[in-house]
Parts: structure tokens; C-alpha cells; sequence
């Protein structure tokens, strides 16, 4: 398992809640982090308030398999690899439970 110092870690729903404080303690540690999150005023926002160099923010749509693994290979590529993943991103869908 890595040290939280080495860690290369991609948040979805980075940019705010628990993804936001996550992708603070991590940077805190020293860990390379990627947030990732659809809202691009808020990952704007969060990207100027950690204010790290080890910060990689990036538009990430969860509910997009291309934009998922767009993010993961950005990931690789700006970190040499990526060994933590933090999924939270909250997504909220209405249906009835048998369509479901």
C-alpha cells in the first residue's frame, strides 16, 4: 500500500464536500491529486483555493465512460501512474425502482 505522501490520487466530485476535503488532506501529505469534477465553476473554485502544484484538476463527467477514462489516462500521463481512486462524485437519477 502506498504512503499517503506518494500517493497519485484521481477525486471524482472533487470539488467540493467530502471529494474537496479528501483531495486537501491527501495534498497535505504530499500526494499528487486529480479533482475531477462536471461543475467547472466549482472545480475553478477549488482548484484556486488548494493552490498546489501537485494539483491536477480536470471536467469529469462520471456518468461518461469516455470521460472517465480520459481522466485516467490524463492521470497517468501527468503522474507517471495513478494508484488511489475516490469516488465522489454524487449522482441522483429519478425512476421508478423497476426501471432501476
Amino acid at each position: 500500500m502506498a504512503s499517503q505522501s506518494s500517493r497519485q490520487a484521481l477525486i471524482t466530485g472533487g470539488a467540493s464536500g467530502f471529494g474537496l476535503a479528501t483531495a486537501r488532506a491527501l495534498l497535505e501529505q504530499g500526494g499528487q491529486v486529480a479533482i475531477g469534477d462536471v461543475d467547472t465553476h466549482r472545480l475553478e473554485k477549488a482548484a484556486e483555493d488548494l493552490n498546489s502544484e501537485n494539483l491536477l484538476p480536470l471536467e469529469l463527467d462520471v456518468t461518461s465512460k469516455t470521460s472517465a477514462q480520459a481522466a485516467v489516462a490524463t492521470c497517468v500521463d501527468a503522474f507517471g501512474g495513478l494508484d488511489t481512486l475516490v469516488n465522489s462524485a454524487g449522482v441522483l437519477d429519478f425512476a421508478l425502482l423497476d426501471e432501476i
